[in-house]
């Protein structure tokens, strides 16, 4: 065996007991996600979507890299029209783990076209599988999103308050 070869598996080692590692942090996200039924959450607010805007989803996503692990469930919208392309806005619910704390996140945030070219007929094509073909995102919880702190006693009333925060980010999406 070639020490490139060598080399090629070492690394690839290493990145599979990297993503495992990844794994077995979400998992617990996943199941906050799945006990405050988050996904039916952006489900309903997808039928709410404002007239004149293109929307998608739910998908589930996970962070590349960052500091705090997060798992998200969200949909994704543009504006009608041939421009409205050039921005993409992405609203969920996240879960995240900070200072040993989980937190629920319901956001939205705007995405910049980021492909080198436009074509329309692939674009709106692919937009209905998923976003990251033609826009760049790390797939982190908004900034500026509404922070909640995730308590398994108060899950009946935190998926009300849910759901009341993704309506009101889809209602006045820009």
């Amino acid at each position: 065996m070639s020490e490139e070869r060598y080399r090629q598996i070492m690394q690839q080692m290493a990145r599979r007991k990297q993503q495992a590692t990844q794994q077995s942090t979400l998992a617990p996200l996943a199941d906050v996600l799945n006990g405050l039924d988050a996904h039916t959450a952006v489900e309903a607010a997808l039928k709410q979507v404002p007239a004149g805007f293109y929307a998608a989803g739910p998908r589930t996503i996970k962070t590349r890299g960052g500091s705090a692990p997060a798992i998200g469930i969200v949909l994704w919208m543009r504006m009608g029209g041939f421009y409205g392309y050039r921005t993409l806005i992405v609203a969920g619910v996240w879960a995240q783990t900070t200072d040993n704390a989980t937190q629920i996140v319901v956001g939205r945030k705007h995405l910049t076209y980021s492909a080198a070219t436009y074509n329309p007929e692939s674009y709106h094509k692919l937009i209905r599988r998923g976003y990251s073909t033609y826009y760049a995102d790390d797939n982190t919880p908004p900034a500026d999103g509404v922070y909640i702190a995730y308590s398994a006693q108060e899950r009946l009333s935190l998926r009300k308050r849910i759901g009341i925060e993704l309506r009101l980010q889809i209602s006045s999406p820009t």
